[in-house]
């Protein structure tokens, strides 16, 4: 590191109180410990964004894995603007007494919004948190506790032009006492746990609940998306998280705003001035995700009343919900879930997160439920890293949505898989796991029940008729795809755009396929989709090849012909019988071609009226609250009641 004479003697040591060091002694310092303690050895090298991009980053300095390496990626965070070393080493010497300040404190006005913004080191992500921040509040205060060099660098960076004040505490400090020493006297106030990163959505319900004389706190998930808390009780002198690894369906059954004796983490919403003693109300319909990625950090609420026995406070939420807390075991309730309604629990395999937000089987889950619920029963959803959380002891019928991943079923209760991708991954020992087998193909279904001697009913993929009707909307001529590349040339795309039709493509990672000019937007809101459906010329659809061989057709041509629209589409088993004249079906990749450039997409499908009739039929046949009452009916013709795991 010394020899790349690249290393600022001077900043090296202005971060330990010293006026200089030569590049060796500043080498040794850094390498030797300090890039742990938080120091940096240049200003233009941020080692906390940059060590996640190194190889073996977390065990040698960034900044020698980065000498030893050839790195594409900026190492310098893209959000934080150039500062000039004179700058940098003025931080640097704050930053090493270990209390600097940055800014002044902000006087607001009352209907200012001030965000609070809590940093705990370190901290990859504190430029974009604070950036979104800044987009949002008239002010922006940051607590930082422990940060590194590069951290506090960039908000310093950040503050020359913008409305931000910071101060540095010790590592070891009371992020609660730190946060209420900062809090503005008036304006309108938002603290942010160091562990969330919430989008511009999030911030907004989050200011807009705001409530006099009470302090606002959001439904905190955990990693997997389970509740890790909502509000929280003392007992037994230990602060105890509410609904802690219960689905969040679990608090929002609750419906409205409840008041709880305690907060737990330190996000937040108030009037200012903030008065620790006012009441904690829990809102339900405001969540927030705790970052995987961000460093480890114990529960702090904001409240500091004196802390009493809430047990029968807490009892009285839990059975809001549908839960009698039967005792208080190592401050943990155990429950029972007391509800006569049946209890589903839909397992699909997206992620958890915002990645599995706009997954297809997420959406398909949620549909499911709320269809369930239409019919009477409880369900609640789970994502792959919840799918054997240890809240499910109360759930009656356990459904596994078989997409891409293997899910394995609690062992007690009902427990249903319904296959609609990748049937060529079941195996004997994955349906001995089930109750009842479903599948997303007649012909599949069929085949797979002789194969495996035992009964697999089919049952097809549908639509969310609550969401995709016919809203008599004009119709384009623009033929449009809606879908990512897959990291494969899908030719229902690449074909016709190579033969000259104009495709209209929303998705990602296409650039490797079409010129970018085919490419309208990556990504598009769930809710903007009818709309997109119903108004387009024609919707393209392809299958995967395993699909379309054991006769899986895909959903999205339901939701389409549901929406009054239409769709041409590769061809497999059921489709046409499926959805009418919604649909056009072709074989081989030169008819697909030939159809779209005649140009006369009218010609192909019945008059928008038949069509209308058509997609009554479809939403009324093939919805998610057809194929909940399947189900239903599968699931009670089974036998009586249900079997609920014995209560812990």
């Amino acid at each position: 590191m010394a020899r790349s004479g690249d290393v600022d003697g001077d900043y090296v040591a202005a971060q330990l109180g010293r006026r200089s060091m030569s590049r060796l002694e500043a080498s040794l310092v850094y390498a030797f410990g300090g890039f742990r303690r938080g120091l940096s050895v240049k200003h233009d090298f941020d080692d906390v964004y940059a060590a996640p991009l190194l190889p073996e980053a977390g065990r040698v300095p960034a900044f020698y894995s980065f000498l030893r390496n050839t790195v594409a990626q900026p190492l310098w965070h893209p959000y934080v603007p150039a500062v000039t070393r004179e700058q940098a080493l003025r931080t640097a010497a704050e930053w090493g007494h270990g209390n600097a300040h940055i800014g002044v404190a902000p006087s607001p006005a009352p209907d200012d919004v001030v965000v609070v913004v809590v940093a705990s080191g370190p901290d990859s992500r504190l430029a974009d948190r604070l950036n979104a921040a800044l987009s949002f509040a008239d002010h922006v205060i940051v607590v930082g506790l422990g940060l590194h060099m590069a951290e506090w660098l960039a908000i310093t960076a950040l503050s020359t032009s913008a409305s931000l004040s910071a101060r540095l505490f010790p590592a070891g400090a009371n992020a609660r006492e730190a946060v209420l020493s900062l809090l503005p006297r008036s304006g309108r106030v938002v603290a942010i746990d160091p562990r969330v990163m919430p989008d511009l959505e999030q911030m907004r319900a989050l200011v807009e609940a705001i409530r006099p004389g009470r302090t606002v706190v959001p439904v905190e998930q955990a990693p997997d998306d389970t509740v890790h808390s909502a509000g929280g009780a003392v007992i037994g002198q230990v602060r105890v998280p509410l609904f802690r690894g219960l689905p969040i369906e679990d608090v929002r059954r609750i419906g409205e705003s409840f008041e709880a004796p305690h907060s737990v983490g330190l996000t937040f919403s108030a009037a200012a001035p903030f008065d620790p003693r006012m009441p904690v109300l829990v809102d339900p319909q405001i969540s927030v995700r705790l970052d995987p990625a961000a460093p480890g950090w114990p529960d702090q609420g904001i409240d500091t009343r004196t802390a009493g026995e809430d047990s029968d406070a807490a009892r009285s939420i839990y059975l809001r919900a549908g839960f009698e807390a039967i005792e208080w075991n190592s401050s943990a309730p155990s429950l029972r879930w007391i509800s006569p309604r049946v209890r589903w629990a839909v397992k699909v395999a997206s992620l958890a997160g915002p990645v599995g937000d706009v997954w297809g089987d997420t959406h398909f889950g949620e549909a499911l439920a709320d269809a369930l619920r239409r019919r009477g029963h409880d369900a609640v959803v789970d994502r792959r890293e919840a799918a054997l959380r240890e809240t499910s002891r109360f759930d009656d019928v356990h459904v596994i949505v078989r997409g891409p991943t293997r899910l394995h079923p609690p062992s007690h209760g009902v427990r249903v898989l319904w296959i609609i991708s990748h049937p060529h991954e079941i195996t004997q020992e994955e349906l001995d796991e089930f109750d009842l087998v479903f599948a997303a193909s007649e012909r599949w279904a069929n085949e797979a029940s002789r194969r495996f001697d035992r009964e697999i009913f089919p049952l097809l993929e549908c639509t969310d008729a609550t969401r995709f009707r016919p809203r008599g909307l004009p119709r384009s001529n623009e033929i449009v795809f809606v879908g990512k590349s897959r990291d494969v040339p899908r030719r229902v795309v690449i074909a016709p755009v190579e033969a000259g039709v104009p495709v209209r493509v929303y998705g990602p990672d296409w650039s490797a396929y079409i010129p970018p000019a085919h490419v309208v937007a990556p990504f598009v809101p769930l809710s903007r989709l009818p709309e997109m459906y119903e108004t387009a010329g024609v919707v393209l659809n392809d299958q995967w090849a395993e699909m379309k061989e054991a006769g899986f057709p895909a959903m999205r041509p339901f939701d389409v012909v549901a929406a009054g629209g239409r769709v041409l589409s590769e061809y497999v088993d059921g489709l046409e019988n499926a959805l009418g004249p919604g649909v056009v079906t072709y074989r081989l990749e030169a008819e697909l071609v030939a159809l779209l450039k005649e140009g006369d997409l009218d010609r192909l499908f019945p008059s928008d009226a038949l069509l209308r009739e058509n997609a009554e039929r479809v939403r009324r046949e093939h919805s998610f609250d057809a194929r909940a009452a399947v189900l239903e009916e599968a699931v009670l013709r089974r036998g009586p009641g249900v079997d609920r795991e014995p209560e812990r």
